[in-house]
């Protein structure tokens, strides 16, 4: 029995270390977990042996961060907080699997399981500590470098060697490394070393979010609509824009692991962005059809400034993600889109002109940044969007042609631009803090 006496957090030592993956096995053991899915990693530092670096290893899992990005965040409130040892547990039966928490956590502990279609993560072995004990991680780690001490201990995090704070507070003590970490011969420790693959996915691309592609596109052409009959002008017929926010309902619950739970997503409109673009969306859908069906009684205003609430929530829901810039601006973002959409379709050329250009500014100043201009020519999708989102709706404007033509070819430029969005954003994880602090370490040498 250990009588923590205050909450307690873990303590990492990365001078102890010597990467056997002791940790993960227990972790493994303990929860019975897949080995494809467990809940603790170890990363290496300078797993590459670059000379004049520090070789050490990093033990991560859930760090109950005292401000957890996972809980404030998740829509169907599926986590809670143990008021005795303050760690953050997660509920499966109130999880929807829509993943937003392993985006938001910078540690990648929360592991969707497509078995189950819910997340799992670290449970702190929250029965182990109501019981005085250490969690299993703690207590197989040969070495010592895993163990436990108190939240108030914690004074500072240690930067520049591969952890993050991020400022959420986490319940974890690192020890800093005071020069290269020791092999398992050097402390005469008789420890096998287990290769278990870590577990790092890609967690943002195209083949994941395909269905919030079509949903995204299909919200920014109905609020071009909305901004249409605001100006007295009918852009979709109802049928059609019955079609619409039928498809699009439908698409937004396809990457849900409890697909009949959708309705737990907007629970968390406090705090959650993606709760307010669900029930955005509810309203927005509401106000629309009632406008259409009804417009004496519901004026065009409503489900315009309802529209602009939904697709500021659908940028804003992926302001966790990181950027291929600072800037945190991409011509594939769904409020430009919309806006384009809107003036395209309702024949006003001059602010479309306008954010076209603004468009192609964001897309050459992106693609410069992450280098990707010397490589243009080998990608289809940018072709794609330079032709039938920038080049072809000048020409097509300029000889009078058809409207609907022109804003059905726009269209499909505007598609391939946010096919590229959601290849070039990414997930800040373990490894993308190691290997920034290792570039930052080889920049000195």
């Amino acid at each position: 029995m250990v009588d923590f006496g205050a909450k307690p957090a873990f303590q990492f030592d990365t001078n102890k270390c010597v990467g056997c993956q002791a940790c993960v096995v227990a972790c493994i053991l303990e929860n019975g977990t897949d080995i494809e899915r467990h809940w603790r990693n170890v990363y290496s530092f300078n797993e590459n042996h670059n000379p004049g670096l520090p070789i050490y290893h990093f033990s991560i899992a859930c760090n109950h961060c005292s401000e957890a990005p996972c809980m404030h965040n998740c829509p169907a409130l599926a986590y809670s907080r143990d008021l005795i040892t303050g760690a953050v547990v997660h509920h499966d039966d109130k999880c929807i699997g829509c993943k937003y928490c392993t985006w938001a956590c910078p540690y990648d502990a929360p592991k969707y399981n497509p078995i189950k279609g819910v997340v799992e993560k670290c449970t702190f072995c929250n029965h182990k500590l109501a019981d005085g004990q250490k969690p299993a991680c703690v207590t197989h780690c040969p070495t010592g470098a895993l163990d436990i001490t108190t939240r108030e201990s914690i004074t500072s995090y240690p930067l520049g060697f591969g952890f993050d704070h991020h400022y959420i507070s986490p319940a974890f003590k690192l020890i800093a490394p005071r020069g290269n970490a020791p092999t398992a011969d050097e402390l005469k420790l008789d420890i096998p070393i287990v290769n278990i693959p870590k577990q790092s996915p890609r967690k943002v691309s195209f083949a994941h979010e395909w269905p919030l592609w079509i949903f995204t596109n299909i919200i920014s052409v109905l609020f071009a609509s909305a901004y249409g009959l605001w100006h007295n002008q009918t852009i979709l017929p109802l049928w059609l824009s019955l079609i619409l926010l039928i498809s699009a309902t439908v698409f937004s619950t396809l990457h849900l692991g409890k697909k009949l739970r959708a309705w737990r997503a907007i629970l968390n409109v406090r705090n959650s962005w993606l709760s307010r673009e669900i029930l955005s969306f509810g309203l927005f859908a509401s106000s629309y059809v009632g406008h259409m069906l009804f417009p004496a009684y519901i004026p065009s205003i409503i489900p315009l400034l309802l529209g602009a609430l939904l697709i500021i929530s659908a940028d804003m829901l992926y302001s966790l993600l990181e950027y291929p810039t600072k800037l945190k601006l991409h011509s594939g973002q769904v409020s430009i889109t919309a806006l384009a959409y809107a003036f395209l379709f309702t024949g006003q050329y001059k602010p479309f002109a306008i954010t076209m250009g603004i468009k192609f500014v964001l897309f050459v100043y992106n693609k410069h940044a992450s280098n990707q201009l010397k490589m243009l020519h080998r990608s289809p999708a940018t072709w794609v969007r330079v032709f039938f989102g920038f080049i072809l709706p000048i020409i097509l404007i300029s000889n009078q042609i058809s409207l609907v033509i022109i804003s059905f070819l726009y269209i499909i430029g505007e598609s391939a631009d946010r096919y590229m969005y959601y290849n070039e954003l990414s997930v800040h994880t373990p490894e993308s803090s190691i290997a920034k602090a290792e570039a930052q370490e080889m920049s000195r040498l």
